[in-house]
């Protein structure tokens, strides 16, 4: 009753008094909202905007007349509790807010404060089958034509908040963003972006588009756009951004403008294109042009880096694809003078194979370097391209290996990459042999593996092999016959290495023998011979491998998978 009161100060102390003591004051604040007093319409308009203040029915007419020309005052202190206070009608209350708020900075700062806190009351909520189609969300709460109204009032607004130096206000905003991206509110946030982007200096550039990973089909129209900037600085930063978002990979925009960044004059810039090309999944064969280029180009004016020589070459290496752009690039990358360049080029040659066979010339020379990483690396690739290859580097391997028994280093590797020359591989079988004879138990296992690799090329191992086949070392043994089944996989010279396995009592190598030695079909000297070892052997043990060989023998000779009864 004491708001009813003329007097300014007893109508403050009487609204003070209803704030504190809480309750449903609504008629009371209603009347209040009337004052002429500017305090006490103030506060009682505060209180009218609090959500926890129940508005009935009868009570709603009155309230919205009372905020709509409280909106319309000239003292922001008033303006903006009317304004709170009209957003809990929304969107019944959208077209006055909407109209002062194109008008007033601390409107349309409400409305940003609403739907950041609260999007769902102002947009609704996205249904559960829009979040897992991704499709995009309608409202439910207001129509379209008033949230396509509602986007280019505080679209601007929120991306201005993206550049606040309060880290707690960008991320709102992006949150919020974020969250816009699949509403009708989208379209204007995307333009806001757009000009936000092609407006700001680079260092409010930058937090734009740092805060823009998520959303980025509302921000990447506007990075292809400013990635045509004169500025290298921009230019790098809309190239940095743009390698983040998937679109660069799917979007045909996109994609082009970081094709063409790949040649840029800016070394960030390039860099940034270079590191995103090596994600690439399906080159075009405009991408591999720029990497090439790069990579090869040797005219002065390039000024191409080493760095972005290396970058580019590595993914023409992970692409191996246009044999005919790629290879005469990289041919020319490895004779240039830098040694990690020559050495990258030489190693993404072996993605091609044989359609790098005209690097062989090249290649070859650098087997004769002063450089053993670049020897290495030339001499390995030279295998990956063809036939032509493999025998021109097969001395060098020999020779490589000799020198290294000599030397009594480690000739493992250099085993295993004489494996990988097939035929070509005759010039080290002596040596190969002679590893066999090693007390080295684990070296001969990795040449019998290798021997093993090298199939019917290693027939001249076979002796050796065979006599591996009585060592007391079940490993030793096991990698043996491992290699004999694949050097003679008809069984053809088996018979000496069969009745080794049986005298030894070596189960598990006696059948792979006699499986082997019985597609041969000429077995019956051996099975005579093994059947009185069967009877009269005074090893029992020895007498149940030879039984067993015998059994293999009389199986039907066409299949490997028929076994005698254990």
């Amino acid at each position: 009753r004491e708001m009813d009161a003329p007097h300014a100060p007893v109508c403050r102390a009487a609204a003070r008094a209803l704030w504190a003591l809480g309750g449903n004051g609504g008629p009371a604040w209603l009347d209040a909202a009337a004052s002429s007093d500017g305090y006490t319409r103030r506060l009682a308009l505060i209180a009218l905007a609090d959500p926890r203040l129940p508005i009935d029915e009868t009570m709603q007419a009155n309230a919205k007349r009372l905020m709509v020309a409280a909106l319309h005052s000239d003292d922001s202190l008033i303006a903006v509790p009317a304004a709170e206070g009209l957003c809990r009608f929304w969107p019944e209350s959208a077209s006055e807010l909407l109209s002062r708020a194109e008008k007033i900075d601390a409107v349309r700062a409400v409305l940003v404060d609403h739907l950041v806190r609260d999007q769902n009351a102002m947009i609704g909520r996205p249904k559960a089958s829009d979040i897992l189609s991704g499709e995009r969300s309608t409202g439910d709460v207001a129509d379209d034509a008033t949230l396509t109204r509602l986007g280019r009032i505080v679209a601007p607004v929120l991306v201005t908040e993206l550049t606040s130096p309060l880290r707690e206000v960008s991320d709102s905003a992006e949150k919020c963003m974020l969250r816009l991206a699949r509403t009708p509110l989208a379209p204007a946030i995307a333009a806001a972006i757009k000009s936000a982007v092609r407006d700001s200096d680079n260092h409010d550039l930058a937090r734009i588009v740092g805060h823009l990973i998520g959303p980025g089909n509302l921000a990447t129209p506007a990075l292809i756009e400013c990635a045509h900037s004169t500025d290298p600085a921009v230019r790098a930063t809309v190239i940095t951004a743009l390698a983040d978002r998937s679109e660069s990979f799917t979007n045909a925009d996109a994609l082009a403008v970081m094709t063409a960044a790949v040649s840029d004059s800016s070394i960030p810039v390039q860099t940034a294109a270079l590191k995103w090309a090596n994600r690439v999944d399906n080159p075009s064969a405009e991408l591999i042009r720029q990497l090439s280029d790069v990579a090869g180009n040797v005219r002065p004016q390039s000024g191409w880096h080493a760095e972005a020589r290396i970058l580019a070459i590595n993914s023409i290496g992970r692409f191996g694809a246009e044999p005919n752009i790629a290879v005469p690039a990289l041919r020319e990358a490895v004779k240039m003078g830098d040694k990690d360049v020559s050495l990258a080029a030489i190693v993404a040659l072996r993605s091609f194979g044989l359609g790098a066979e005209a690097a062989t010339e090249e290649l070859l020379e650098l087997v004769d370097s002063n450089d053993p990483n670049v020897r290495a690396a030339a001499a390995e690739t030279l295998i990956h391209l063809g036939a032509k290859a493999r025998h021109a580097v097969a001395p060098h391997y020999a020779a490589l290996l000799g020198a290294t028994m000599q030397q009594n280093g480690n000739v493992i590797p250099i085993v295993h990459k004489i494996a990988e020359l097939g035929p070509d591989a005759q010039p080290a079988m002596g040596n190969l042999v002679r590893l066999l004879a090693s007390q080295d138990n684990d070296l001969r296992i990795e040449v019998a593996q290798a021997l093993g690799d090298l199939g019917t090329n290693a027939t001249p191992a076979m002796p050796s092999l065979i006599r591996m086949v009585d060592n007391k070392n079940a490993k030793v043994r096991a990698a043996a016959v491992a290699a004999l089944t694949r050097i003679a996989p008809d069984g053809s010279g088996l018979g000496p290495a069969l009745m080794a396995a049986v005298y030894n009592a070596d189960r598990s190598s006696a059948d792979r023998f006699a499986i082997a030695l019985r597609r041969s079909g000429d077995v019956q000297t051996l099975s005579r011979r093994l059947s009185n070892i069967g009877q009269e052997d005074p090893d029992a043990d020895v007498r149940k491998v030879a039984q067993r060989a015998v059994q293999y023998f009389q199986a039907n000779p066409a299949s490997s998978t028929t076994q005698p009864a254990a």
